[in-house]
């Protein structure tokens, strides 16, 4: 993707139709930059989010776009917003992983403790496996440690 310059909005030089309504955040949604997307503040005030498409030049949306913004400024926009999403992304992954080790770390313990109130492993004078339940890294571990305490009490 090309260098995006940093431009500044001033709303002072925006000539706009009496009719217009402000627009923020111009940008195009797909790659064939032919649909625009922009925030609108209403005269009421209210905000929503509308898009045209580029060549519509019917459309009031893409009217108030070009009254106020420049196409530099509307790929200035379009980069942050693709870069803004790809960052989201990241943070997305990044939550769905922990969510995963969250998990993973509340089945063990569920695991591990289910495992320490058996009663041949309360009851054992080896105090090793109730240890090395304690230290398993998985909950397959741990069953393993229960099945081998449960065989070595059915031999004595």
């Amino acid at each position: 993707m090309s260098e995006v310059q940093n431009i500044e909005i001033s709303i002072d030089r925006i000539n706009l139709n009496p009719d217009s309504r402000y627009i923020y955040h111009p940008r195009y949604i797909n790659t064939e930059k032919t649909i625009l997307k922009a925030i609108v503040r209403f005269p009421d005030g209210s905000l929503n989010e509308i898009e045209a498409k580029k060549d519509d030049r019917n459309s009031a949306l893409i009217r108030d776009i070009y009254l106020q913004y420049s196409e530099a400024e509307i790929e200035m926009y379009t980069h942050r917003e693709l870069c803004m999403q790809s960052k989201m992304k990241v943070l997305f992954e990044r939550h769905q992983e922990d969510q995963k080790r969250q998990e993973h770390l509340a089945k063990l313990f569920q695991a591990k403790t289910e495992a320490l109130q058996i009663d041949c492993i309360q009851k054992s004078t080896d105090k090793t496996i109730s240890r090395k339940i304690r230290s398993a890294k998985t909950a397959t571990e741990v069953y393993g440690l229960v099945a081998m305490a449960l065989y070595k009490e059915s031999i004595c």
